[in-house]
Order: structure tokens, then sequence, then C-alpha cells
């Protein structure tokens, strides 16, 4: 009896531990089920693999996962590895950063160091200061503030909508700290990243929240799921002003299938003129031909900020903080605190964790430096489509009338990062 109990046990451990692909877009973790999650991670052969570079990435100069947590992109659910995240940042509560200031890790971003005009909506010594930055350097394009002039200043109520808002931080602090009056859809396909998002930063007026509405969408955006509004419902053509991408695992590695359909609905709900503000770190192949997709589609493009050096210097900047964040798990999980810190478990966790925020010296953050990939801020506003669209054929790709080096050089500016 106590063996089957023993075995059931130890199965249930081991399909929990599956940290990469064991969980859905659906899942929120709480205290005890992430104690059985990380338990049984460290009692499943993953750790020991991953230690072992057997799922590190073929034929690309980045290193080993012993060394910098390289992985490929099809070992691992993007689903699975938010819901950890999310369950974890909620699971810990407010921490204290290197500098002393408590917080809770809600900007689930690498982000950029501030410009000089954003520096007045957050503090100096702010824990999630560049993850702020990311968003508040979209909020603030020059094509955001001649649209809101053209419709009546500053008043005018917007109406936004940021597909993938992870935990709504950077929609409350859009809407309550840069594009007053705003009307936010935070929309999301994590439930525990939307379940924070309604517990700390749907509209609250007391509490000087923004007019933020949180919306899980678990299918996410996709051929076959049109974004939709807090009732579920298909949401309106032609009903937003602005919509949002930042650091949102879309075009992670290819501008295929998935990533036209994103870009359609995009262009189905903003409104004649309106404005599709996209903020990320990707491939720069992949940003040298996305203008020539987002074209084919009926976008125009605005303007093109390169902020890849601002992000590398926010990432080396933020590593206290996050070596901090990274200490005060270890303390906290049960299995961490007894296996100890040199652990194959300990240390294949650090570096996933690591690795996932772009750490000086992990694969991520060398593919910035060494410009394999780059961080960009691009404005698109929506304009009539070409004659020839088709409705029904998202994956085709326009035939490119410039190369893909004469679209980079002729849409970049800003080279130096800011």
């Amino acid at each position: 009896m106590i063996g089957s109990i023993l075995l059931a046990a130890y199965l249930l451990l081991a399909r929990q531990g599956d940290l990469l692909n064991g969980f859905t877009s659906s899942t929120q973790l709480g205290g005890l089920q992430l104690e059985i999650a990380l338990a049984g991670f460290c009692l499943s052969p993953l750790p020991a693999r991953l230690m072992h570079n057997s799922m590190t990435v073929d034929d690309k100069p980045r290193g080993d996962f012993s060394d910098t947590g390289d992985m490929k992109e099809t070992e691992y659910s993007k689903a699975s590895i938010y819901s950890i995240l999310y369950g974890i940042y909620r699971d810990a509560g407010e921490v204290v950063s290197e500098k002393g200031v408590p917080y809770e890790f809600t900007f689930n971003t690498w982000g950029i160091t501030p410009g000089p005009n954003d520096k007045r909506f957050y503090e100096a010594n702010d824990p999630q200061l560049y993850g702020k930055a990311a968003y508040s350097g979209l909020a603030t394009l020059p094509a955001v503030h001649e649209y809101r002039m053209e419709h009546g200043g500053n008043q005018y109520p917007l109406q936004i909508l940021e597909i993938g808002s992870g935990t709504g931080a950077g929609a409350n602090l859009i809407s309550s700290r840069i594009l007053k009056n705003a009307r936010y859809t935070a929309l999301d396909m994590q439930a525990a990243g939307t379940a924070t998002c309604r517990r700390k930063h749907s509209w609250d007026p007391v509490k000087g929240r923004g007019n933020v509405t949180c919306v899980h969408a678990p299918k996410g955006v996709t051929t076959s799921s049109p974004v939709i509004d807090q009732n579920g419902h298909k949401m309106p053509s032609a009903s937003m002003d602005i919509v949002i991408v930042c650091e949102t695992h879309i075009a992670a590695e290819n501008l295929g299938a998935e990533e036209e359909a994103i870009f359609a609905e995009i262009y189905r709900v903003l409104k004649p003129g309106g404005l599709f503000l996209w903020g990320n770190a990707l491939p720069s192949r992949l940003w040298a031909v996305a203008p020539a997709h987002l074209a084919a589609q009926g976008f125009e493009q605005l303007s093109s900020n390169n902020v890849t050096a601002a992000a590398v210097r926010a990432r080396d900047l933020d590593a206290p903080r996050v070596n901090a964040f990274v200490e005060s798990l270890r303390e906290k999980y049960f299995v961490f605190r007894q296996l100890g810190h040199d652990h194959v478990c300990a240390k294949a966790a650090e570096m996933l964790v690591k690795n996932f925020y772009r750490h000086p010296g992990t694969a991520l953050y060398l593919t910035m430096v060494s410009g394999f990939d780059s961080y960009f801020h691009m404005a698109f506003k929506k304009v009539e489509r070409p004659p020839w669209w088709d409705d029904n054929d998202l994956t085709k790709f326009l035939p490119p009338a410039k190369t893909h080096r004469d679209l980079y050089s002729s849409r970049t500016t800003n080279p130096d990062g800011r």
C-alpha cells in the first residue's frame, strides 16, 4: 500500500516536473503546486539533460546551456514557461530589490534604458524602471502625439488594445501616467497573467489605476481565433485607435502564418489611420523584412528606432536586481533549500530564468550584443490595403521591391540606441 502511494506520488511529481511543456495557457499555479512542480523538475531527468547540453541550439555560436542557458525553441512551450513564471511572480509576492526597494515582479520585460523625456513617468530607483521604459518608449513616439492632436488633443479618450499584455503592468503605466483618459484593453492568453492584471491593474480611480480592462484569450490571436472583448465576443472592427505589441512572443524565429494572422487582426480592429506600435528584441533579419509584410497588409511605416544599445545597457544595469530575485527564489522553495545551490537542478533552473531575462552572459543576451538580434520600436499607420489583397490568403509574402539590406538601411534611425 505504502509502495503504491509512493509510486503514485513519484509519477505525479515526474509529470508536474516538465516545466518546459507540462502546463497550458489556462494553468494557474499556487504555492503548493509550484513546490510540487519544482520538486518534480528536480526528480526528473530534465535538469541533467539540460546541463549536458543535449537541448542546445546547433550551429549557432551562443554557447552551451550549462554556460549560457541556450536551448532550442522547439524544446519548450511558451504557454508552459509563462504559466510557471507568472505563478512564481505571484507566489513570491513583494520582494526587495538590491537597492532595498520593495516591489512585486509584474513587468515581465527586458526593457531599455529610459530616454530623457521618459524619466518623468517613474522614480530613478524604481526596480522595474527598464520594463517601464520599454512601454513609455512606445507610448511617447511622435506618431502617438500627432494622432492625438489630430483627434482633439490630450483629452481625447484613446481606445488602446495590447496583444500579449502579461500582467497588465504596462497597460496601467500607459493609461494612468502617460496617455491619461485612455481606455485600455489588456489581452493575454495566459490565465495567470490576466489574474494578476485583474488583481493589481483593473480600473480603480481610488487607487490611481488607469482605465484597464483585463481579458483572458486562451487561444491567443490566430487565424481561427480573433481578438475578443471582456465578454468573449469578437472585438468590433475599426474600434481601436492604437494597438500595442510590446515584447510579446511573436515572430521569435519566423514571420509565418501565425504572425500574418495577428497582423490581419490588428488591421481589422484598428480605425482608419489608427496606429500599430511594435517593440521587441527579435532576429535582425526579421526586422529587415517586417515592414514589407506589414505593407502588404495595408500598413504604412511611420518610424523605426533601433534601441538595441539601450536594451543591452538595461540588461547590464538590471543584473543586480535579477541576481537578488533568483537568490530569493532559492531561499523560498523547499527543494532548492534542501538540495543546495550547487545541485544540478538548482543550476539548471537558474540558467533557465536568467536566459529568459537576457541576463549578461546568457545566450539571448549574446544575440543582442552580437547583432543577431536587434531591439526596435516601430510605428505603423493603417492605410488602404493593396488592390490585390485577398482576405482568405494570410500566408502569402509580398515580393520584395527592395533587398533586405535596402529595407533595413532605409527605414532605420537612431542606430546608437537613443
